[in-house]
């Protein structure tokens, strides 16, 4: 079930078909019911696994007790295949059960997998890659900047840090990114544009078709007036 924010718009959500399926998902089907549309707060982290899950399937200062086990056995284990010095006691850790609910801790095995072996195909080295440079580093800057209105910022990274891999691999993964980036529909990318204190907001009105697409504003900002904004 959802979690309300104390202004009843904003319902965070498992990236799961039951919760983002567009005419018979659960949020949908509550913004039939309340007769108004919803923000949509879908998990980046979540989204985060998909290319890696597809692509498994097809073949900085950081906090470390806010990480569960798994989560620091993939920054250690990642940290040594980089160095290339693993450190003694990485070889004695549980890297977590096999799970395709739990994508971390398969990235963790596909690593552990990775040390332990001598000659490892060329399809495991594309996972080991990929795990590296998108889905790792990704996973931990959600991580580090885990607000709602980061969200645009993430999903650019998944597509940018994918962009290594060969074009027949992308084509399965391209369309995955592109079906589940929420957090990039035009009512986030304002809310971002809204919160960043940067100083390159036509960046992010250049990112919105203006013309071909349905613009409405941010139900988060609908008892907001421009004034105020």
């Amino acid at each position: 079930m959802p979690l309300r924010s104390t202004k009843e718009t904003l319902y965070p959500y498992n990236h799961c078909v039951t919760n983002m399926r567009w005419k018979t998902g659960v949020i949908h089907t509550i913004e039939e019911q309340v007769k108004r549309p919803l923000q949509w707060g879908v998990c980046l982290l979540h989204f985060n696994q998909l290319p890696f899950r597809h692509l498994f399937q097809t073949l900085d200062e950081i906090d470390r007790n806010f990480f569960s086990k798994h989560q620091q056995y993939l920054l250690d284990i990642s940290s040594a295949i980089k160095s290339g010095r693993c450190p003694e006691d990485l070889s004695i850790r549980e890297p977590g059960p096999l799970s395709h609910s739990r994508w971390l801790t398969t990235a963790n095995r596909v690593l552990r997998l990775y040390l332990s072996i001598e000659n490892p195909t060329d399809e495991h080295k594309i996972l080991v890659s990929f795990i590296l440079q998108s889905y790792m580093l990704v996973w931990f800057h959600i991580k580090k900047s885990k607000y709602f209105t980061n969200g645009p910022e993430h999903a650019f990274e998944v597509i940018k840090s994918s962009r290594f891999l060969h074009k027949n691999l992308l084509k399965g993964i391209d369309p995955v990114i592109q079906r589940n980036t929420f957090s990039t529909h035009p009512e986030n990318l304002l809310l971002s544009m809204i919160s960043d204190k940067r100083d390159h907001k036509e960046n992010y009105i250049e990112m919105i078709h203006w013309n071909t697409t349905t613009l409405s504003p941010p139900p988060l900002l609908r008892k907001v007036n421009d004034q105020e904004i």
